[in-house]
């Protein structure tokens, strides 16, 4: 990542632990996983994120809790949260938020 000098002229390159090689592997710069448990067959990942933001100071974010589960044949990270749930309490909270959704706007009518 390149980072101005005081004088705004020159850049310069600074190697951040973002980048650095941990247990002999190179950690994405997108996605670096703290912790994992597997639960009934369900891997979970926690993990700090890149938004992706070239000016964003305070990168990496979280960590935040990842489902590793798989959807129509494809193996997808589902977005838990930060605090930690199984993949079944995050399936029942989301049914319940849209049925209190639903609820709002029957009452609106």
């Amino acid at each position: 990542m390149k980072i101005p000098n005081k004088d705004n002229k020159k850049t310069e390159n600074v190697d951040s632990d973002w980048n650095k090689k941990q247990n002999g592997k190179v950690e994405s710069r997108r996605f670096a996983v703290v912790e994992t448990k597997i639960i009934e067959g369900i891997t979970y990942q926690r993990a700090r994120v890149s938004c992706g933001k070239k000016r964003c100071s305070k990168c990496p974010h979280g960590p935040y809790w990842y489902a590793r589960v798989w959807i129509r044949q494809k193996r997808v990270r589902v977005y838990i949260g930060k605090e930690f749930m199984t993949f079944e309490e995050y399936n029942l909270n989301k049914k319940i938020e849209q049925l209190e959704k639903e609820k709002k706007e029957l009452e609106r009518r």
